[in-house]
């Protein structure tokens, strides 16, 4: 656990130093130091631009801190407060869906077929991690 609580400060570090100096300043100088201080030495995590960051090389809770920091901190306007919001609600609402359609007893039950005809249409649509990170990206360009 300790290894993955230095991984998500690495990951939030290198992240914000990709972000810029004026959120970092923003930032409590408490806090920041919080983060300096458990990282990992480790050059292994780092980026070079905030587009190679994806939910593949980046820990969950590293975003959620992220998010965290743009909330509380970053957010200029109660309009981007509220934006940010309803995409975090959103975000946990289509994960409760998701854990309620996988683990409902009326499906777990349920036999499985291999039959082709039943095969459900794949709607692509964004996921709610990328739309979270398209969100900052659009944030911070406009900024």
């Amino acid at each position: 656990m300790e290894d993955q609580t230095s991984r998500i400060y690495t990951e939030v570090y290198n992240i914000l130093h990709l972000l810029g100096e004026d959120y970092i300043n923003s930032l409590p100088k408490s806090l920041y130091g919080m983060i300096k201080k458990n990282i990992v030495n480790s050059e292994t995590l780092k980026y070079k631009s905030l587009h190679e960051i994806n939910k593949d090389n980046v820990l969950k809770n590293s975003i959620a801190m992220i998010a965290l920091f743009d909330l509380n901190y970053w957010c200029k306007s109660e309009k981007d407060k509220k934006e940010l919001k309803l995409l975090l609600e959103e975000n946990y609402i289509n994960n409760e869906t998701e854990k309620r359609n996988k683990y409902s007893p009326d499906n777990i039950f349920k036999k499985k077929t291999n039959n082709n005809d039943n095969l459900p249409i794949v709607i692509k649509q964004e996921s709610t991690f990328k739309k979270i990170i398209n969100f900052f990206l659009k944030f911070f360009r406009t900024k």
